[in-house]
């Protein structure tokens, strides 16, 4: 059994998510709730790190790896979905900081590309999360939430695929 901290992300104001034509914070909230209760039905043991209030950004991102930290968990998941200025981002990326964030980032990303998305591939970040947790952490970036392509994909597939590719990812 493994225990993961999912982190919901954004949710907590200040710390509010991206607003395109979907809401990150919808999406993310929909989301983790359906891979917790996957991960959980597969015997795995989760923790949610989403703080019930922040005083800010920083203050929101403390808790959330002090959680995790204070649990001992064996995986941290932050989970998002991505904006652009440009509304031109497209497609799905996994960031990580160690060699086992890289594997379990790679295996999450290869998941939601056979649903469709574009490969922005896993890519190496210093997120707050991934520099403050002890276990090995990935940040997910499922889609653009202001990509006309990626919404109409996204809401083709749903979000019960997209929470069964991360949830393949993380225990295959």
């Amino acid at each position: 059994m493994t225990t993961f901290a999912i982190d919901i992300g954004h949710n907590c104001p200040p710390d509010t998510g991206a607003i395109g034509l979907l809401r990150e914070d919808d999406l993310v909230s929909e989301v983790g709730e359906k891979i917790i209760t996957r991960l959980s039905c597969l015997g795995h043991r989760c923790i949610r790190t989403k703080p019930t209030s922040a005083s800010s950004v920083f203050d929101s991102l403390r808790k959330r790896a002090s959680t995790a930290n204070a649990n001992n968990v064996d995986v941290v998941v932050s989970i998002h979905f991505n904006a652009s200025k440009s509304k031109l981002g497209k497609g799905t990326e996994t960031f990580y900081i160690s060699d086992a964030g890289f594997k379990l980032a790679t295996a999450v990303n290869s998941e939601l590309v056979k649903l469709g998305f574009v490969n922005r591939g896993p890519k190496f970040g210093k997120w707050y999360l991934l520099r403050n947790t002890k276990a090995p952490a990935i940040l997910v970036e499922v889609c653009f939430c202001d990509n006309a392509d990626d919404v109409e994909l996204l809401k083709e597939v749903g979000l019960d695929a997209v929470a069964n590719a991360i949830v393949a990812g993380l225990t295959d």
